[in-house]
């Protein structure tokens, strides 16, 4: 669930479900503009044209799961971006905003890091963030 203040956390919306299939470990990253950027583990896998079925309880994998929720409250769609191992190992993958450069011409970008597999080395990616509308 998420909520957004407008008056510095006197008061909130309504509480709105960002998803259903998460084990947790969640991030939030604030973006230029006033939306934010959810993370969590979903229990689902990335698959080509959509998602896969949910993963069995008992399953060991699923995937780093990120969605956009704009200041006026409405949820994106939601991205499964990496797939990744479910157990304590594989840590809490965390969001960094890399910005823009007018002078290099580059675009904004998301960085995202987790543990890899085994849990021994760290990984990551960035996103552009034109891609995460």
């Amino acid at each position: 669930l998420a909520s957004r203040s407008g008056d510095h956390g006197r008061t909130f919306s309504p509480p709105v479900t960002v998803a259903r299939s998460t084990i947790g470990r969640t991030d939030v990253l604030m973006l230029p503009g006033g939306d934010a950027l959810v993370l969590w583990i979903d229990r689902r896998e990335p698959a080509d044209g959509g998602f896969t079925a949910p993963v069995d309880a008992r399953d060991d994998s699923g995937s780093i799961a990120l969605r956009r929720f704009s200041r006026d409250g409405a949820l994106g769609p939601v991205s499964l971006v990496e797939s990744m191992e479910l157990g304590r190992r594989a840590g809490f993958p965390r969001l960094e905003l890399l910005p823009a450069d007018e002078g290099t011409g580059r675009k904004a970008e998301v960085i995202l890091v987790w543990r890899d597999d085994d849990g021994d080395r760290l990984r990551a990616r960035s996103i552009a963030l034109d891609e995460l509308d």
